[in-house]
């Protein structure tokens, strides 16, 4: 992306007071993501390790292979010394000759989701050895309520800018893209839930003799208003039905418990500190030490609410 071409760790002017760092790239050189609007977010590593780009070194878990670790800088993880460190990779489409490359506001969208699961992974565990791990329910909902920050128009005009003018973007077109966002919701949410079952019934029976089409085709039209195309074959090209095997589901959960958590920033704006540090504390900093409906709770004061999610459900 030829917006961000900043050195790597340790070189280059500032390097050593900057924890991330971006790095250009070209979809020949990351294997397992070829199209626009997609990003993925890798583990994190210990010691002397940060993430190479393209792959990621030893100390990492997660995500793309293959390119030599990066050295990294010293701090307070690991038992050597060694910032907890973890990489993000985004894609889009190159721009045409003479011209950068551009991110449509879907891959802002998507770029803010993985950033959101990068902060708790460098975040989560507060503690020298904690892994951070926690329920399934609740590992999608940083990442989810992350992605309320682009569609605040107040927020979005403080870094998105004409690529020749350097105009913030309108508001009246910021507040459009964020109306347009509840068009078709209901299919979209409807959409989810058949990519649940497909994922929670692929799993929950004996392979031997499974029909993959006839059982997508079943799920479909009870799911959704459509019928499967014939000759198509969706479940090849789900990616999550590898790691996230059965507990696809967990987009929707999370995000019950995202707009939920995200009804605090609401009340007190987006850019709070006092929230935000608060959230941090209680949620990404004590994520792995303890179950999330507590952290939930402890962000907000009470145990968390279907409500929320129903509201915006109804665009209320």
């Amino acid at each position: 992306m030829s917006y961000y071409n900043q050195p790597p760790y340790g070189q280059g002017a500032g390097a050593a007071s900057s924890n991330l760092q971006f790095y250009p790239s070209s979809y020949s050189n990351v294997s397992g993501h070829t199209t626009p609007s997609q990003a993925s977010y890798g583990g994190y590593g210990t010691a002397n390790t940060a993430p190479a780009y393209p792959g990621y070194g030893a100390g990492s878990s997660g995500g793309f292979g293959g390119g030599p670790g990066i050295q990294g800088v010293s701090g307070r993880m690991g038992e050597s010394g060694g910032l907890r460190t973890g990489w993000l990779a985004a894609f889009g489409t190159e721009g045409y000759e003479g011209e950068p490359g551009l991110m449509e506001y879907s891959d802002v969208i998507t770029f803010f989701h993985e950033y959101g699961h990068l902060i708790h992974g460098i975040m989560k565990g507060n503690t020298k050895w904690a892994t951070g791990d926690l329920e399934n329910d609740f590992i999608e909902a940083p990442s989810q309520m992350f992605e309320e920050w682009p569609r605040d128009p107040a927020v979005l005009k403080t870094f998105a800018r004409h690529y020749k003018t350097n105009e913030p973007i309108p508001v009246e077109l910021a507040e459009k893209a964020k109306a347009a966002d509840k068009f078709g919701r209901a299919l979209d949410v409807r959409t989810q839930m058949f990519y649940a079952a497909v994922s929670l019934d692929f799993y929950n029976r004996d392979p031997q003799g499974l029909d993959t089409d006839k059982l997508v085709a079943q799920l479909q039209t009870e799911y959704t208003p459509f019928q499967l195309v014939e000759g198509t074959h969706m479940q090849t090209a789900f990616g999550h039905l590898n790691g996230y095997s059965a507990i696809y589901y967990t987009y929707m959960w999370s995000l019950v418990i995202a707009k939920d958590m995200f009804t605090e920033f609401k009340k007190d704006g987006l850019l709070n500190p006092q929230v935000v540090t608060k959230y941090r504390d209680s949620v990404l900093g004590a994520s792995g030490t303890k179950p999330a409906a507590e952290m939930v709770r402890d962000f907000l004061g009470r145990p968390y609410s279907f409500q929320a999610y129903a509201d915006w459900l109804n665009a209320k």
